[in-house]
């Protein structure tokens, strides 16, 4: 069953209170850049950059939750982003 504010291609991430789709965009250097939106009415949160040191590869996988404006990793480091380029968390 495909969710209504599913955008293609992203990963639903969350807890009990809130959840996100993740949604890979591109990969340069040392940033992997993800667009983030609300789950509930599909609006665009956050388009960054994401520095990789602490991710163990370019997928998702490795994201347990998003905390506006910031990523939790399953291994507990927290990664802010390091560009912002739109959303309305910015």
């Amino acid at each position: 069953m495909e969710e209504a504010n599913n955008p293609k291609g992203a990963i639903r991430k969350g807890d009990l209170k809130e959840y996100y789709w993740l949604k890979k965009i591109s990969v340069s250097g040392n940033f992997i850049r993800i667009c983030i939106y609300n789950d509930y009415d599909g609006k665009l949160a956050l388009d960054a950059d994401f520095p990789l040191a602490n991710f163990s590869d370019t997928t998702l996988n490795d994201i347990r939750i998003f905390e506006p404006c910031y990523l939790v990793l399953y291994n507990g480091h927290i990664v802010e982003p390091s560009k912002i380029y739109d959303g309305y968390l910015k």
